[in-house]
């Protein structure tokens, strides 16, 4: 079973001089690249899993080209400027993503914007792209309202803000389904998505190498899956799920966590893991809720693996 969640980006384009709208257009889909799928975190600075490097994001404008973007793309077809997301950093898009659809609605779809200002620039622009390092993430074509191409022409005394939108999306509140098998005896288990209306983290945040972290992660020293029994705390994962997955795999979208629970002098039962909960209430990660209480008897150790995926929209 893998818990699969879903990307897809957006953006649009106000051209401003003297302080004035001059040209606004609608919101534009864009298209995601194959490298970006291949990224362990495609639109952060930062790897939180440790398996990339750090690399800046920066917004990208080409100029005349209207060939129509393909997954394999790799650079626009004639950049002419380049912006910094997010700071002199190019931090991209760390901050929170914020639920755009009604609590309990699904498919669930959280978004985060980001701005980019350019000036001193001209030509006709025709495209527009995220880029990471030098690896292109994104790129689409300006289009009019109709889905047509079009060109905006630009002068250096114009001011252009490009609004880019990078989406999350979670398809159903059960994320998959299975069965436990253990020497005591079988249970079922369902998986469910996030109840935060704000996540900064993990693999709903498009931090596909480090699918588990949360901002809880820093008070439970990064212990990161913990059970319960009828909402009420029993255990903390033993091994932390460090900065790195116990595997990944970018050609395949997956990646594996293991929680590991050690062993106890006494027995203890639970109905549910949790990858995290907020001080509000709110899950920031999946919940995996149990068909029957499970019961670990004393000196046994209890573990599971989950695989999470992603894919475009």
């Amino acid at each position: 079973m893998i818990v699969t969640n879903k990307v897809k980006g957006s953006f649009s384009i106000r051209v401003e001089e003297g302080g004035k709208t001059v040209l606004q257009t609608s919101e534009i889909d864009n298209l995601i690249t194959d490298a970006a799928l291949s990224d362990p975190c495609p639109f952060v600075r930062v790897d939180y899993g440790g398996v990339g490097t750090y690399q800046e994001v920066s917004l990208c404008l080409g100029s005349g080209v209207v060939t129509a973007p393909a997954y394999a793309d790799t650079n626009l077809g004639n950049q002419i400027a380049s912006e910094l997301v997010n700071g002199v950093n190019g931090a991209g898009y760390s901050s929170y993503f914020n639920r755009e659809t009604g609590e309990g609605v699904y498919p669930a779809v959280f978004k985060q914007s980001q701005e980019v200002e350019f000036t001193g620039i001209s030509g006709d622009l025709s495209e527009v792209g995220i880029k990471k390092g030098g690896t292109l993430m994104t790129r689409s074509l300006i289009k009019d309202e109709f889905g047509n191409p079009i060109t905006i022409p630009v002068t250096s005394n114009q001011t252009v803000r490009v609004t880019y939108t990078i989406y999350s999306i979670i398809p159903s509140e059960v994320l998959g389904a299975g069965v436990l098998s253990t020497p005591h005896g079988d249970t079922g288990f369902t998986v469910y998505a996030p109840t935060a209306n704000s996540i900064l983290l993990g693999i709903f945040a498009l931090h596909f190498s480090s699918p588990t972290r949360h901002t809880q992660s820093a008070y439970d020293d990064r212990k990161r899956f913990a059970l319960f029994s009828s909402g009420v705390f029993v255990k903390n994962s033993d091994n932390p799920s460090t900065d790195g997955p116990d595997s990944i795999d970018l050609t395949g979208r997956t990646v594996t966590m293991r929680p590991y629970f050690g062993y106890e002098e006494s027995s203890y039962t639970f109905d549910e893991m949790r990858v995290s909960k907020a001080a509000n209430g709110a899950s920031e990660g999946i919940s995996v809720v149990f068909d029957t209480p499970m019961t670990i008897p004393a000196n046994y150790d209890f573990a599971f693996k989950i695989q999470f995926g992603w894919e475009r929209n």
